[in-house]
């Protein structure tokens, strides 16, 4: 049965994968007919990074998805009285993918019409900031959906009482996410003035 569920995984992955780089091509066609590409390393690094800060939150939301979901259907199999606790906790890793996108949009809408005038060595950090908003994003919906899986598990011998606290210890994961939107869009800012 784990191999079925790794296959489906992987499978998950290399669909998201393909979807956002198809997207990618697609914001790089309109890119180009608004005249905003001019040098093909500034807009590759550039586009590279709109792909991974919203990959990472895709692929790391799936990930803490498929945990926090298959706790969740065990959890519910035994106690079908705690599914508002169990759709609670399974819901929080999605958030990632929110903010994966919202560092998405702002490298296309704000950085990219400006890639006329970005120096290659200005690229070269926005990417370098693309890469860590997909570690945060990834490993903080990941994680979270680890806590909450564990958190789910234990929902019936502690009578639900266990959510809120989980809810607190998840929050932290959360904050990491938030803090790779937030960074990614400040140092981005900041690059694009250099």
């Amino acid at each position: 049965m784990d191999s079925v569920n790794d296959y489906i995984k992987w499978e998950i992955i290399f669909i998201i994968f393909c979807v956002s780089t198809l997207g990618m091509y697609i914001l790089y066609g309109f890119a180009k007919s608004q005249g905003w590409i001019t040098g093909d390393v500034v807009n590759i690094l550039i586009g590279a990074a709109v792909d991974l800060g919203y990959v990472g939150g895709a692929i790391g939301s799936t990930l803490g998805c498929l945990i926090t979901c298959r706790a969740g259907v065990s959890m519910l199999s035994e106690d079908i009285k705690q599914a508002r606790n169990v759709i609670i906790l399974a819901a929080l890793p999605i958030t990632q993918t929110m903010y994966g996108a919202i560092f998405a949009i702002f490298i296309s809408t704000t950085v990219m019409p400006k890639a006329a005038v970005i120096k290659p060595m200005a690229a070269m950090g926005i990417f370098g900031v693309g890469i860590i908003a997909f570690i945060l994003e990834l490993f903080s919906a990941w994680w979270q959906g680890v806590v909450c899986a564990q958190a789910i598990s234990l929902l019936s011998k502690t009578n639900g009482q266990i959510t809120t606290s989980s809810l607190v210890l998840a929050a932290y994961l959360e904050f990491m996410g938030i803090l790779g939107m937030v960074f990614g869009i400040a140092i981005s800012s900041l690059l694009i003035m250099v």
